[in-house]
């Protein structure tokens, strides 16, 4: 079913090229990862992006990265390899240990969206490129939300649907936890824009640890 699937795809896509991804296999038991990579490759797809768990699996547990060597070593066609790759060192290393032809990065872009900037700069020169700033943490979020706004033209619905993002972009920065909390409230650009501003004088000024400061944040 997958083959004939797969080759319709192909065929109706012709001449734009298809990809696919896959993960390893529905459960422990049934890791199929290689076959189901030999079917696609055969029906035509182009590339392959493997997620190193299974699907019962979910995003618990560890991606298991000998699996996608397996995949990468047993088909011609690029391979991308696909699971917790958190930092530009990780990225080297699964250049440097597997065959993958390329990484996809996921819920570590939602945190951390200059990671690609990052591991390009570890790639071309071998060095750390330093974590950004909050200053530059801030002029991103602030713009990541006021693009938002302007392209859906609802300003708090939109708000109050980023604030899952800016969870996500306050980890690692000073004073996350409170952060974090302020999040949950922010229903305009004005609000964000003020937080910003708290909180960057909050840091400059040196003062109390997060915890004895909410008032401020």
């Amino acid at each position: 079913m997958l083959e004939k699937v797969a080759s319709a795809v192909v065929k109706a896509a012709t001449p734009c090229p298809v990809t696919a991804k896959i993960r390893l296999g529905w459960d422990a038991k049934t890791i199929n990862s290689n076959e189901t990579g030999r079917v696609l490759e055969a029906a035509g797809v182009e590339a392959i992006a493997v997620h190193g768990r299974t699907r019962e699996q979910g995003y618990s547990g560890l991606a298991d990265w000998t699996r996608i060597e397996e995949v990468a070593g047993t088909l011609s066609i690029p391979v991308v390899g696909n699971g917790d790759i958190r930092s530009a060192q990780e990225v080297a290393d699964r250049f440097r240990t597997t065959k993958v032809r390329g990484l996809m990065i996921g819920r570590a872009a939602m945190a951390n969206p200059w990671l690609f900037r990052q591991a390009k700069h570890y790639l071309e020169r071998g060095e750390p490129l330093p974590d950004p700033t909050p200053e530059f943490r801030w002029k991103h979020i602030l713009r990541h939300c006021t693009l938002a706004v302007g392209e859906s033209g609802a300003e708090q619905h939109t708000m109050c649907s980023l604030r899952g993002r800016l969870m996500a972009y306050s980890k690692g920065m000073p004073g996350g936890r409170m952060l974090r909390s302020e999040f949950q409230r922010v229903a305009t650009l004005a609000q964000l824009e003020d937080l910003a501003a708290r909180h960057l004088d909050w840091i400059s000024s040196g003062a109390a640890e997060p915890e004895a400061v909410e008032s401020v944040l």
